[in-house]
Order: structure tokens, then sequence, then C-alpha cells
């Protein structure tokens, strides 16, 4: 199941978090890809860090999902 933010929740948080500039820029990212997690998650990585070096068939988001459950 691929995490997915509606039109409304994204104009939500916005308002919600209108006074910090990060979340502002994160939700831009979420409206461009249309509510994608993933998509704007990764293009928020390439664009702080630069192309991640995944193994062929490696998703960032799934890697980095596990990275946090493993911090439990």
């Amino acid at each position: 199941m691929d995490a997915q933010l509606s039109l409304t929740e994204i104009s939500v948080a916005r308002e919600i978090l209108q006074d910090y500039d990060p979340a502002q820029h994160a939700l831009n990212h979420l409206e461009k890809h249309n509510g994608k997690v993933e998509t704007a998650f990764e293009d928020l990585w390439i664009e702080n860090n630069g192309q991640p070096i995944m193994q062929q068939g490696k998703s960032l988001w799934q890697v980095t999902l596990k990275v946090f459950e493993n911090l439990n």
C-alpha cells in the first residue's frame, strides 16, 4: 500500500503548519506529486543530498522505513 495524502489533507497540514517554512516546502513537493509520499520524499532527498546510490530494485523510501522500524 502506497502512502498518499489527499489535497484536502495537504491543505489542512499547510494551514496547521503555516508558520513553519520547512513544512511548507515539503507540502509543496507533496502537492507537486499529487500527495504521493514516496515520490515527494525521494524528490526532497535528491534536492538536498543528490541522487542516492541504491541497489537495483531498492527504494529509498522502503529502506528509510526499514531503518525507522529498526529504531524501536
